[in-house]
């Protein structure tokens, strides 16, 4: 079980009665080892005098491991040459780090021996890390196929036709990649526990992701500017380029320093693969328009299919999140995509954008990509840590549409009942065909979180 035989000298001397004791442990540096298993450490204590006590040993957290068996009776003389060694038998029950603890009692006094360098970290079970792989793989698929969908509802001419005036768009650039990261690292800093530095970087990440998700449906349902927002998601997804780099180089090594390396150009190399499927899905439809029609059907099944996908089948995956959210994760979950809300809005009112457009500025910011926000983190985080860090961008992704999703019920009653003079605006109801170009007609949907926040 154990590599060649490797002692650590602990610098735990501690007097009785002038004894100096010291712990050493094999292996030097525990591998991590999964859930629902058992690992054996080897333990020796060596004196320079005889001595007699006891020894218990304990995972700092009871909730990630157990010691099994963890009293031992000490007697060091002469006989055994002042030396005593035994086997601490370590259960994994659930996915995490903690630290390995010893107390030693006397007759005299109680001494504590902590080393706090002895790291245990607990994967999660075999089992689970099939479904775990299962659930990337699928994740990354869709992310894929639904970006070459979200590609092909992008008019070039729309875009090039709202950069003229680029107001807009630079006013979401600055909500997008300047507020939402500030608030998600504020949000990161003050709500989250120092030590669960995974979930702290992982909401960093959501908070610096590109807009997308659900936007365009939001969009279209509070009579938005549909051309805005179709620009400002392809801008936001080139733009993610360079903006989540940035960010994740300067304020995210706050949450990782000597813990979990940020692989650049792998975040690099991964935003440039997501962003092809979307150039591939504009080229597809400038050179296809016949196709138009079909992609819109096409869309209306996936957005079910990708629902199930991601809610029951990510949830399943992924179903040990319950166990770690808390009021602190629902709070800091709830509060990125509502306050973003909130944020973009006023910006964009204060900044005389109107009505139509400041609504549309304000759902582009709430609304992240969580889709690339999850990729990213399963594909450049070690164990157990991108286990530990998918509470973040699961527990937005169902927190993020819920205040439209009352505002909109709230506002579709108001105009049934209280606003029905001719000539009012028509509610537009979810599914429907809106013409949004000469061009083209689309369906309120583009990427994977479009089929989840709602």
């Amino acid at each position: 079980m154990f590599h060649a035989l490797i002692f650590i000298f602990l610098i735990l001397p501690f007097a009785s009665n002038g004894a100096s004791v010291e712990v050493l442990f094999e292996p030097k540096d525990l591998p991590p080892f999964r859930s629902d298993t058992l690992t054996v450490i080897a333990v020796s204590l060596r004196s320079n005098e005889s001595w007699t006590g006891s020894l218990n040993a304990w995972c700092l957290d009871d909730d990630i491991c157990t010691v099994d068996d963890g009293a031992y009776d000490l007697d060091l003389n002469a006989q055994n040459g002042y030396t005593s060694a035994f086997n601490l038998s370590i259960y994994g029950k659930f996915l995490g780090h903690t630290t390995l603890h010893l107390q030693i009692d006397n007759d005299s006094k109680e001494l504590h021996l902590t080393k706090e360098e002895y790291k245990l970290t607990i994967l999660r079970s075999l089992q689970g890390e099939m479904l775990d792989r299962i659930f990337t793989v699928v994740v990354t698929i869709v992310v894929i196929f639904n970006t070459f969908l979200m590609g092909t509802q992008l008019d070039l001419n729309t875009i090039i036709k709202v950069l003229k005036r680029p107001i807009g768009p630079v006013i979401a650039f600055f909500c997008q990649y300047v507020l939402m990261p500030t608030l998600g690292f504020i949000l990161s800093w003050f709500l989250l526990p120092e030590k669960d530095y995974a979930m702290r970087l992982a909401l960093f990440v959501v908070s610096c992701s590109p807009g997308g998700g659900k936007s365009n449906f939001w969009t279209i349902l509070f009579d938005g500017n549909i051309d805005l927002c179709i620009t400002m998601t392809f801008l936001s997804t080139v733009s993610a380029l360079g903006m989540m780099p940035l960010w994740l180089s300067t304020l995210g090594t706050v949450f990782s320093p000597n813990r979990i390396p940020i692989p650049f150009f792998e975040i690099v190399r991964g935003l440039i693969a997501l962003l092809i499927p979307s150039v591939a899905g504009m080229l597809f439809i400038r050179f296809r328009p016949g196709w138009e029609k079909k992609i819109h059907k096409i869309i209306k099944v996936t957005s079910f299919v990708f629902l199930v996908v991601f809610s029951v089948f990510g949830l399943f995956a992924n179903f040990f999140i319950f166990q770690l959210i808390t009021w602190r994760t629902v709070l800091a979950s709830a509060t990125l995509p509502w306050f973003g809300y909130i944020l973009a809005f006023s910006v964009a009112y204060l900044l005389r954008q109107g009505w139509k457009d400041s609504i549309t500025i304000a759902i582009e910011t709430g609304i992240h990509n969580i889709g690339i926000a999850i990729i990213i983190l399963r594909f450049s985080l070690p164990e157990p840590d991108r286990d530990l860090a998918m509470v973040m961008p699961i527990s937005v992704v169902f927190l993020t549409g819920k205040p439209l999703l009352v505002t909109w019920i709230v506002r579709s009653i108001y105009h049934k009942y209280f606003k029905t003079k001719d000539g009012e605006e028509t509610m537009i109801e979810p599914g429907k065909e809106v013409q949004i170009s000469d061009r083209k007609t689309v369906y309120a949907t583009t990427d994977l979180s479009t089929n989840v926040t709602m």
